[in-house]
């Protein structure tokens, strides 16, 4: 049985009291394959439709890009409501012009995609550092430049439990732009 060993919420840094405005939580399921589940926070204003309704699963392509999926997660689903602004538009349109599934409510690093006769890839390794490296440049909702800088960063607060795979790689947050808070659980007797 699978057991959750981390958290992420996304959204934007609150700009007078600190914490977050959430918009997203990830949960990493771990056993014996690790997943990502994507699911929204709230509910769709009238006559609103988000692109993400109900929840995204991915499973990373193998462990040394665990943590890395989690984060290409975020910048291909979690952005496009941040704000009033998408931010992620291009890195979306070159995510789809690489994989005609990446953006499916189900993406299987590992397996790929089998049609029946022939088993593809969703991305290549070089497709899948490609598309993180545009996701460590994204940060800013550009919605008010006259706003300070800190009132419009995205924001993740990360939850890591005892037993994580990404507890220990917490410098790949510092590789990008986003306001990061992490907390660690610990046992209490």
């Amino acid at each position: 049985m699978a057991t959750c060993t981390a958290q992420i919420l996304v959204g934007l840094a609150h700009p007078n009291h600190g914490g977050i405005n959430p918009s997203y939580q990830l949960f990493l399921s771990e056993n014996s394959r690790p997943c990502w589940e994507c699911y929204p926070i709230g509910t769709s204003s009238p006559g609103q439709v988000w692109k993400n309704e109900g929840y995204t699963v991915w499973i990373p392509p193998g462990p040394e890009n665990i943590l890395k999926c989690g984060l290409l997660m975020v910048a291909l689903h979690c952005l496009d409501r941040v704000g009033p602004v998408t931010v992620n538009k291009e890195l979306v349109n070159s995510a789809k012009s690489m994989s005609e599934n990446i953006m499916d409510k189900r993406v299987d690093f590992d397996q790929g995609i089998f049609d029946g006769k022939n088993s593809k890839e969703i991305l290549t390794d070089k497709q899948f550092k490609e598309l993180y490296d545009m996701a460590k440049k994204m940060r800013k909702i550009p919605y008010d430049e006259s706003v300070k800088d800190r009132d419009s960063r995205i924001k993740l607060i990360v939850t890591i439990f005892g037993g994580s795979s990404i507890a220990g790689q917490e410098k790949e947050f510092k590789k990008h732009k986003y306001n990061v808070e992490i907390a660690y659980s610990e046992w209490i007797d």
